[in-house]
């Protein structure tokens, strides 16, 4: 057994050792004994020794003790509740994980509702990659978007569970998509809804949250965590740091002259009211406290209110009772218009797609654009600055210390 003769080569060197350095010695009988610790997957150390006539023998007997212990844990672990191993991936991995609420929320939706009650009675060494497409195909029919996180979710548990030896799956697996329905087309802002918002900015407490996720495209988990740390005033640019959400980790982003005058003037608010220069979009009743999802959704809902009114709206008691808004719109449809003005302005799907923080999936496209740094990615953005700026200097007033 080449295992066993591996292993006795290298225990035997070990106890060599400790003799000359006398870390053990031989007992009056002239035996020799070598204890040794071995270090779990879960974390549990257990302790083995061997005692042997002679060095070769001792670590003979150490040889088969690990091999013992270790095809006796092995299949411990294959024995353990597959949803025991969930519930530990989650807690290890993603519970703590610098993810958005909303992502963290969406990991336990999946897990509680559909993951467990599916694997409930099952050993996580039971079940096989058949059985793994099996309960996907079960979402056959369902919206794109539900399904690839599911899969993503349960592709993540089974390679946490073969990383940490409780299943023998080859780590190569694959998972293939059920036929599911295609996600809904990604509406952007008409002409109309935006010059309404747009025109609301000026006098909204949040307008220039709003004004920042628009023009650099950022997602609302990401526009919460944006600290000034991160904007460059001077050079007109800012970065979103790590966002473990999605691909595009670390990306500059260019913002638009109009967009920097209005962050001079939030900045210059901060100052004037001595609060702390962190976060750059905190909450309108507290200029100390970040932004959450739940508060930027309720602060976007105030500024198509006020875009409503001033639009013409007709009101009643305070109440809007003829919206001039003809659909419900949200705060992500900022990020999609983002993207829409990227493509009319003619950038290069490599620099559209580092700026919205998309992955690149064309290797080829990938691999002849790696040289390009971040400065370069920003003069590349060029014809996207001139577009929006032309677009929105039409429809947009300055900030009021710049009037």
């Amino acid at each position: 057994m080449r295992e066993v003769k591996a292993l006795t080569d290298f225990y035997e060197k070990i106890i060599y050792a400790d003799l000359i350095s006398k870390n053990i010695k031989p007992d009056r009988y002239g035996g020799i004994r070598k204890s040794v610790k071995l270090h779990g997957a879960s974390g549990i150390s257990v302790r083995i020794s061997g005692y042997g006539k002679t060095p070769r023998e001792c670590a003979e007997k150490l040889a088969f003790a690990e091999i013992k212990h270790n095809s006796e844990a092995g299949l411990q672990r294959s024995e353990k509740r597959f949803n025991d191993v969930a519930l530990e991936w989650f807690e290890n991995s993603k519970s703590h994980a610098d993810l958005a609420e909303k992502n963290v929320q969406t990991y336990k939706c999946n897990l509680n509702n559909h993951i467990l009650p599916y694997f409930e009675n099952r050993t996580i060494g039971s079940i096989t990659q058949a059985d793994l497409q099996r309960f996907l195909n079960t979402f056959e029919g369902q919206g794109e978007s539900h399904v690839k996180k599911i899969r993503m979710t349960l592709l993540q548990i089974v390679k946490y569970a073969i990383m940490n030896g409780y299943s023998n799956m080859p780590a190569l697996f694959t998972l293939k998509m059920p036929r599911v329905t295609e996600n809904k087309r990604r509406d952007k802002l008409t002409e109309s809804e935006l010059a309404k918002l747009m025109k609301a900015v000026p006098y909204h407490k949040s307008g220039t949250l709003f004004l920042i996720m628009l023009i650099c495209g950022l997602r609302p988990s990401e526009a919460i965590r944006l600290q000034w740390s991160d904007v460059d005033l001077e050079k007109g640019y800012l970065r979103v740091g790590k966002s473990k959400t999605k691909n595009g980790e670390n990306r500059v982003i260019p913002i638009a002259e109009i967009g920097v005058d209005y962050l001079r003037a939030l900045k210059a608010e901060y100052i004037r009211n001595s609060k702390p220069l962190e976060y750059v979009f905190t909450q309108p009743s507290n200029m100390e406290k970040p932004h959450n999802i739940s508060t930027l959704e309720n602060a976007f809902k105030n500024l198509k209110r006020e875009a409503d009114i001033l639009a013409g709206a007709k009101m009643y008691r305070n109440k809007i009772v003829t919206s001039t808004f003809k659909r419900n719109i949200t705060a992500y449809y900022l990020r999609h218009t983002f993207c829409s003005f990227l493509s009319f302005s003619g950038t290069s799907d490599y620099v559209a797609k580092r700026l919205m923080g998309h992955s690149l999936n064309d290797s080829v496209t990938a691999g002849v654009y790696t040289h390009y740094n971040d400065d370069e990615i920003l003069k590349a953005a060029k014809p996207y600055l001139d577009y929006v700026s032309l677009k929105l200097d039409k429809i947009l007033e300055k900030p009021e210390a710049e009037r």
